[in-house]
Formats: structure tokens, C-alpha cells, sequence
């Protein structure tokens, strides 16, 4: 019983959403978090289908059949899987995107279930639309510069170039990037 009250404030306490699922993905337990971020209470997604609750869509809004799903499959061959291109839908039916990890359950050597654990992971897509825009706008920029710009770390490696430096060498920048500065503009070295 002792035990039992301890995995009971473990999962009370986690800022992650986990929740578990039987082998037939009925939902078995939802823990305070998974149910705030999916803007249910636990007990009403206990008793439910959480591929039908909560991951029936995909991202591009065509339906998900439950036997596609990557978190579903963790019932059917015993694997752990894990991504991050995946949505939840909350009670609302707005989506969001998540990192999961679907474990299966295993008793002597039988699946007996799965438990998932999920974070809505909104602000940190975010974050990385706002800095590839950010460097596609930088690289606008230097790319306009009608000088030769070429930028190097440390050690003497590509880590920038614009056009004109591809006019003046005849090195793209992908051919460029990552090798020492003498290898691509040895006119710039002495």
C-alpha cells in the first residue's frame, strides 16, 4: 500500500503528461498533468479510447487509423517508440504538437498495456520557426552584401559565406561549410 501511495505522488507530481492504456487503448489512468494539458479531468478520459480522444488526426488533418499509429504500436510489437511529429487534441479539438514516448507494459514476456508520457511542445516549435527565420533572414542579408563575407570559427573552419564569396572561389556554400579557410579562399590566407 506504501508503494502504491508512492506511484501515486510520482505521477501526481510529474509535470509531464502520462497515461496508460489496456491492450485494447482504453485509456487506465491520466495523471493531473496529461489532463490539464489536454483540458480534460482523468476521470473523463478513464474508460475512453485515447487513439479516438485524443490522436485521431494527423497533422496534416487527414484521419489517423489507430493501426498507423506510432504510439499505438508500442501495444502491438512490444517496441518503445518515441517522436516528436505527432498532435494531441485537447477536449476543445484544438491541437498541439507533442514529444511522446510509448512504453509497452511487459509481464512475462506479455504486453499488458502501454504507458505514454507527452509534453505539448507548442513554445519550443515556435522557438525553431522563429530561429530558422531568423538565420533565412541573416543569410538574405549577407547574401545581398556585394562584397565577399565569409565567416570561421575557431579554428579556421567555414561557418558562414555569401554569394559573392561563391563568385569570387567557385565554392557553393555547402561545398564550403565545415573546411578550413586555406582549402576554399587560399588567396585569403597567408
Amino acid at each position: 500500500d506504501k508503494l502504491s501511495r508512492q506511484q501515486e505522488q510520482i505521477l501526481t507530481a510529474a509535470g509531464e503528461g502520462i497515461y496508460g492504456v489496456d491492450l485494447k487503448g482504453i485509456t487506465t489512468f491520466v495523471n493531473p498533468a496529461a489532463a490539464k494539458i489536454l483540458s480534460w479531468e482523468p476521470e473523463e478520459l478513464i474508460g475512453r479510447s485515447q487513439h479516438q480522444t485524443i490522436h485521431h488526426t494527423r497533422i496534416d488533418g487527414s484521419p489517423y487509423p489507430e493501426e498507423e499509429c506510432p504510439i499505438s504500436a508500442a501495444l502491438h510489437d512490444g517496441q518503445i517508440h518515441s517522436g516528436t511529429d505527432e498532435i494531441y487534441f485537447r477536449k476543445d479539438g484544438s491541437s498541439f504538437p507533442v514529444e511522446y514516448i510509448s512504453t509497452p507494459v511487459i509481464e512475462k514476456g506479455e504486453v499488458l498495456g502501454v504507458v505514454v508520457t507527452f509534453e505539448d511542445i507548442s513554445l519550443r516549435k515556435k522557438a525553431e520557426e522563429d530561429i530558422a527565420y531568423a538565420r533565412l533572414y541573416l543569410q538574405n542579408i549577407i547574401n545581398a552584401m556585394p562584397s565577399v563575407l565569409i565567416g570561421v570559427d575557431i579554428e579556421g573552419r567555414v561557418t558562414q559565406w555569401n554569394n559573392e564569396a561563391t563568385k569570387v572561389t567557385g565554392f557553393d556554400p555547402e561545398s564550403a561549410y565545415g573546411r578550413q579557410l586555406e582549402e576554399v579562399c587560399p588567396m585569403l590566407v597567408d
